[in-house]
């Protein structure tokens, strides 16, 4: 990796994970500053190696490096997370959370992966489809959406009642790792899914004025329970 730096802290926190999960290296991401805050301050991702002999390339210069976070190839979501939000802005006022990594840190939990259970078979559809139609199938069934690692990318699975991951979308879901957030009314969620017109709840929140980040939950202050909505 080289000494590129990147235009945000999230970016490069971002990009330092995805190196070390490839390449099994501890990636770095490292700010470079000046104390007296004369020249812009700049976010890298780094090795240790990289790491010392910037150091010592700028020994005497003023430039100063910190190490804010640190990536290795075992990184779990909830490292991911933090890291992530980690100096982040804070939410504007009035709003519960700045960012839907925020919400999902707060408000979200581990859960356990697990193979495909015998009777529930694959599905080709998008995950938000697919496992809202199987909760939907399904009243022991809960609804989640979150992060799964190790791509590290939003995802909709669903959980049963002890726990466990119900993926009907990706490989050998028993070899990930998924935090995510529950929506445990199937109705409430058909109700947002068609409000907007589109599935997926956190990245379609925008569509919604941003009701998860202002208040942590789908239903609007004041908003009474729709009518029940049909799901196939």
């Amino acid at each position: 990796m080289d000494l590129t730096g990147y235009d945000s802290v999230d970016e490069a926190r971002a990009a330092a994970l995805s190196f070390a999960r490839f390449v099994g290296t501890p990636q770095l991401v490292v700010t470079r500053y000046r104390p007296d805050r004369s020249a812009a301050t700049t976010a890298h991702v780094l090795t240790p190696a990289q790491l010392d002999a910037a150091r010592l390339n700028d020994a005497g210069s003023g430039w100063q490096h910190e190490v804010i976070f640190e990536a290795t190839a075992g990184t779990n979501v909830e490292q991911w997370l933090r890291g992530m939000v980690r100096g982040g802005p804070p939410p504007q006022p009035g709003w519960a959370y700045a960012n839907h990594l925020q919400m999902l840190l707060d408000l979200g939990r581990r859960w356990i992966a697990a193979p495909l259970p015998d009777g529930i078979e694959r599905n080709d559809a998008p995950c938000y489809v697919a496992a809202w139609v199987l909760c939907g199938q399904r009243s022991d069934l809960t609804y989640v959406e979150g992060i799964t690692m190790p791509d590290m990318v939003h995802h909709a699975w669903a959980v049963d009642g002890d726990g466990r991951v119900i993926d009907t979308t990706l490989d050998h879901p028993e070899d990930r790792a998924y935090w995510g957030l529950a929506f445990p009314d199937i109705q409430e969620v058909s109700r947002a899914i068609t409000e907007v017109g589109s599935f997926g709840l956190i990245p379609n929140d925008f569509r919604r004025g941003d009701v998860l980040l202002r208040h942590g939950r789908l239903r609007r202050v004041g908003e009474r329970p729709g009518p029940p909505t049909t799901i196939p």
